[in-house]
């Protein structure tokens, strides 16, 4: 048998290591052909998936606890030990402990996947979602599979077999794509890539099983688990444990954290660019593996600190020496290596910048991998742990704003327009340095005054006379407090005062006192540490003679023979002695120690000042950014929007409504070439005013300000450089919108009209509109006190009337509280809740059915039917179709309101079943947006499926290729596919035989719902749901026109003149 760590375990070292970058290498090689076309025939959403499962994989596997570096050592003790029976029993404890955290695993996953939504969020579509849960059963599974098979691996490990271990890991890596890339050819999609990699982890799982038993006689006993020894190995592992949670949580929440708040495509991006740092962090990792089981051994043997530093300090070297030649590589080479390596997809080209970011934070850490480890064997990785967790707390914490806001690197240096701050050179500096250099820079300033502080008060600390210690003080004091000042007035956290910011602002007098307060706090450094008394010889420092220091270094009763014997010695151990002379009681009247406590509080104190403006000022640049943006007398947005070219706002048919003309001046103004058509979707843009609808929230992508579309735009953005803005194409139709508008022209209303299929939104007519070409000279003039720039579509609030019956007939058929063929008395007027409830015109209709009651809309009926419902389950129904809540996935509508079910009366709940909010000392409901109306139609001719309207269809580059595209998203099923086909049913009657007959399209199957509701005095609003063709319908309408009492023209007119332009521009 070979000695350990003889020349044996020396070359598997080097030949593992030396593998492991072979495989790297072949793996860098494979992935070069085997990205692009994973990518390409997956596409981006599949592949942003397929990559966000695997952070979901990464948690679960946290449940190992950290058994396996337990493992490691316990073993590598026993081995040393040489007590076989020990091993045995270790083996067989890993081994049971670890299956049955496996099966732990499994069950969790596949919980999950029984709940994607609960992982995946709300952004992704169900397609998405089905997927996701797939995938996730399958790599479940396989994480699962994982965790026995992993004691095996170990115990290769810790045998140093390196030449095996490393040629099957790298068989793996090299058969997964090899095998992948025909499959994919051949049409497989992903969840035969998980598959295929779940049967690869299962052959190198019984590989390793087979060696273990047949070459390295692996012991194993079963007959007894040791509590007390597991009790002791999970105290060792839970720091271990807590220290891999954190690295999940550095390194894989980014991922989670665009799949939460941006969907499955840009997840895909951001992947991209964290597979970039896996590799890179396995050039680190390449090392430090191959020597954990000689780390422990050395341990274990009770090898010096000496050695394990060594051992350190070399592999360190090497792996620092490494990572910078990749770095540097990738610095120069990165951008075209990154999109060859997406398939030269450009839009990954953003992967370049965000790679480097992650390489930086990367080198650090990774280089520290066996130091580690060291500390991980001598039981002394608690604080590290502790550490690295309130790191990885910080780091979720700013990742959650910055993922949704940015405001991180300001608009670039140069760029922004200081010479509209006020007294900007002196008082007001940095606001300037936050505008341009964004929160990084401004944040890294307050750093350097936070270390001005800490460095101030150390110098004090170790000052050899009170009147240095109280100078260094006081001075840093000075310094610190001046920056706390003003910076804390600039960002609104205190009252603002006058004072300059040290070093920053313009001034000579001021300039010059901060570095005079420099110079007294190096001259008290220089004291401090003897450095001016060795290089001047005099002062403190020429009283102490070489016999003195030659005193202090000698022990009792020794001598020295003569001064050339100790002139002989070192000369670094003589100027220890002379600062330790100078450490003494007598050096200061209050003593170097207590004032060292007092001033290590204040350090602290300082320090707590300055974390308090970097909270401050991440508040400011990252959650009220766009706030502050978005000010109508914010002078900056004003004045730089003069300058962007903003991007075109056009139809789902091309029809241009908003673009971007240059002046002769390079600004540019906004023009409207189709006139005010679709004013209330598009809105505007004003200088002084600001911008409203889709101008707004379409802000960022409109000016190119959050462009990562191409690397030149991605670069420009992060610079702050303005570029043209993205096209937004809307879900409008023009010619619907078109018929829409006209068809209200001279009323008051609105219209909307949506494709029941998907929620997007086809026409959004409000009137009267108004003229958004030149929206200064409107609103200077009071223009819009009509209501013309009131969007009635979206914002007003109307009673609903007769159409809240669809509501009111779901819940019915729904719940089994009646059918269409149920009976009921149909008086003029009848009493429920001991007030009356009316027909229309009192009108009495004697015994009739449900269905026949919908079709002449009886009030009297529902108001039976709706008590007969209850008031809670008929609130539960309403907010099912979308009541309570803001519509829209972009532009929002206001929130239809109902009453509190608890307050609601018999009377009440029957007036709200007939669609008439009534009651008293509480909100009365139903109140409806013209919006909502729309969407519980769509919902009844899509089955009962309530889908989320929507009006951006599309953003397209500036040269027209695609960048984003929304997916339509569920609400919910409001009620089942059978109520659904009844309620159609019922309105189908209404338009062909009761009091919609105004909405009849010869040719057409329509179905709908008439209302009437009274708003006040004889005022009468008419109001009318419906959707059509009756068997396959593609189009749903909403229908509110004000003041019917006093045109006579009733809303289910308007909207059959609107259905037969929208059936027609279908080509139905």
């Amino acid at each position: 048998m070979q000695k350990e760590g003889g020349p044996l375990q020396v070359n598997q070292v080097r030949l593992g290591a030396v593998l492991s970058y072979v495989s790297m290498g072949l793996s860098t090689l494979i992935s070069l052909i085997y990205t692009p076309i994973m990518l390409g025939r997956l596409g981006e959403t599949e592949y942003g998936v397929y990559g966000a499962v695997g952070p979901i994989i990464s948690y679960l596997l946290l449940l190992s606890m950290g058994l396996g570096s337990a493992y490691i050592r316990y073993y590598s003790q026993a081995k040393v030990a040489k007590d076989r029976r020990e091993m045995a029993k270790l083996n067989g404890m890993f081994l049971v402990t670890l299956s049955l955290l496996g099966l732990v695993l499994l069950a969790l996953g596949f919980f999950l996947a029984a709940h994607p939504q609960m992982v995946f969020g709300t952004k992704w579509a169900p397609e998405e979602l089905a997927l996701g849960a797939k995938l996730l059963r399958i790599m479940t599974l396989n994480a699962a599979l994982s965790f026995p098979f992993s004691v095996f691996e170990s115990h290769v490990n810790i045998h140093e077999r390196y030449l095996f271990l490393k040629a099957v890991t790298m068989a793996k890596s090299v058969l997964s794509p090899l095998i992948s890339i025909p499959l994919l050819l051949l049409g497989f999609r992903s969840p035969a890539i998980a598959t295929l990699s779940l049967v690869l982890t299962i052959v190198c799982g019984l590989t390793y099983m087979a060696y273990c038993f047949a070459v390295l006689k692996m012991p194993v006993s079963f007959r007894t688990y040791d509590l007390p020894l597991m009790k002791n190995m999970m105290g060792f592992t839970f720091y271990i444990f807590l220290a891999v949670v954190v690295d999940q949580l550095n390194y894989g929440i980014g991922t989670l954290m665009t799949t939460w708040i941006h969907g499955a495509e840009l997840s895909g991006v951001y992947y991209s660019a964290n597979q970039l740092n896996v590799y890179y962090l396995s050039f680190a990792m390449a090392i430090s593996n191959v020597l954990i089981p000689r780390v422990h051994r050395m341990v274990a043997e009770g090898d010096s600190n000496r050695e394990l530093t060594r051992l350190m300090t070399k592999a360190g070297r090497l792996q620092f020496i490494m990572l910078m030649a990749v770095f540097l590589g990738f610095v120069a080479v990165g951008r075209p290596f990154v999109i060859l390596w997406a398939g030269g997809k450009e839009q990954f080209a953003v992967d370049y910048p965000v790679a480097l970011l992650l390489f930086a934070s990367t080198i650090v850490s990774a280089i520290q991998f066996v130091g580690l480890e060291i500390l991980r064997a001598k039981n002394m990785h608690r604080f590290r742990a502790w550490v690295y967790l309130a790191a990885a707390a910080v780091n979720v914490g700013l990742m959650i704003p910055l993922c949704k806001y940015g405001g991180l690197v300001g608009v670039g240096i140069g760029n922004g327009m200081s010479n509209n701050i006020p007294v900007v050179e002196s008082d007001f500096i940095f606001s300037a340095i936050g505008e341009e250099m964004g929160l990084l820079g401004g944040g890294a300033v307050l750093i350097l005054f936070m270390l001005f502080a800490v460095r101030g008060l150390t110098t004090a600390a170790r000052a050899k006379s009170d009147l240095a210690a109280f100078s260094a003080t006081g001075l840093t004091a000075a310094i610190s407090f001046q920056a706390f000042l003003i910076v804390g007035g600039v960002t609104r956290l205190i009252p603002l005062t006058g004072v300059t910011l040290p070093f920053m602002s313009q001034g000579g007098s001021s300039l010059l006192a901060s570095f005079i307060i420099v110079a007294l706090l190096l001259r008290a450094g220089d004291e401090a540490t003897g450095r001016e008394a060795e290089l001047t010889g005099t002062g403190t420092m020429a009283a102490i003679t070489d016999d003195q220091v030659a005193s202090a270094a000698s022990p009792a009763g020794t001598r020295f023979a003569t001064s050339s014997s100790y002139n002989r010695g070192s000369h670094s151990a003589a100027s220890r002695m002379r600062r330790r002379l100078l450490d003494t009681p007598e050096s200061g009247v209050l003593g170097r120690v207590a004032l060292a406590n007092r001033l290590t509080r204040a350090v602290l104190a300082f320090t707590a000042l300055f974390a308090i403006l970097i909270g401050n000022l991440t508040y400011v640049q990252v959650i009220k950014a766009k706030d502050y943006q978005d000010m109508p007398t914010n002078n900056h947005t004003i004045a730089r929007s003069k300058y962007i070219q903003r991007g075109s706002i056009i139809t789902s048919d091309g029809v241009t409504l908003a673009e971007s003309l240059q002046q002769e001046d390079g600004t540019y103004v906004r023009s409207y070439p189709n006139g005010n058509l679709a004013a209330h979707v598009v809105g505007y843009v004003s200088q002084q005013y600001g911008t409203t609808a889709i101008e707004s929230i379409m802000n960022d992508t409109l000016t190119g300000s959050k462009d990562y579309s191409s690397w030149n735009n991605a670069i420009a953005s992060l610079a702050g450089q303005t570029q043209p803005g993205n096209t937004a194409k809307l879900t409008i139709d023009s010619r619907i919108q078109t018929a829409a508008e006209q068809a209200l022209k001279g009323f008051k209303g609105a219209v909307v009209v949506m494709d029941p299929r998907t929620g997007a939104v086809l026409a959004c007519a409000s009137s009267p509109t108004y003229d958004n070409t030149n929206i200064d000279a409107l609103l200077q003039t009071g223009g819009g006190e009509d209501g013309s720039m009131y969007n009635r579509a979206m914002d007003a609030l109307y009673t609903p009337g007769s159409t809240f019956k669809v509501v009111t007939l779901s819940a019915a058929l729904e719940t089994g509280t009646a059918s269409l063929t149920s009976t009921y008395q149909a008086p003029g007027s009848m009493d429920i809740g001991n007030a009356p409830v009316t027909n229309y015109a009192n009108e009495s209709y004697g015994t009739i059915s449900l269905q026949q009651a919908f079709a002449v809309s009886s009030n009297v009926v529902f108001g039976q039917v709706a008590n007969e419902v209850g008031a809670n389950t008929l609130v539960q129904f309403a907010n099912a179709f979308g009541y309570g809540q803001k519509l829209g996935q972009d532009l929002t509508s206001a929130a239809s309101i109902m009453a509190d079910p608890s307050l609601m009366t018999e009377w009440e709940t029957a007036w709200a079943g007939a669609g008439q909010p009534v009651g008293m000392d509480h909100t009365p409901g139903p109140q409806t947006t013209v919006m909502q109306n729309a969407v519980i139609a769509a919902a009844i001719a899509n089955s009962g499926v309530v889908m989320d309207p929507y009006f951006v269809a599309q953003v397209l580059a500036p040269d027209g290729t695609v960048v984003k595209t929304t997916q339509s998203r569920s609400l919910g099923q409001a009620v089942s596919s059978a109520t659904a086909d009844q309620v159609k049913q019922a309105m189908l009657a209404v338009v062909q035989s009761g009091t919609g007959t105004d909405a009849q399209i010869p040719g057409v199957k329509v179905a709908g719902k008439t209302g009437s509701a009274e708003t006040g005095g004889t005022n009468v609003n008419s109001m009318f749901v419906g959707f059509a063709p009756y068997d396959s319908p593609t189009v749903a309408i909403s229908v509110a026109l004000e003041d019917y009492d006093k045109h006579d023209v009733k809303a289910a007119k308007i909207a059959g003149i609107v259905l037969t332009a929208a059936l027609a521009a279908q080509g139905a």
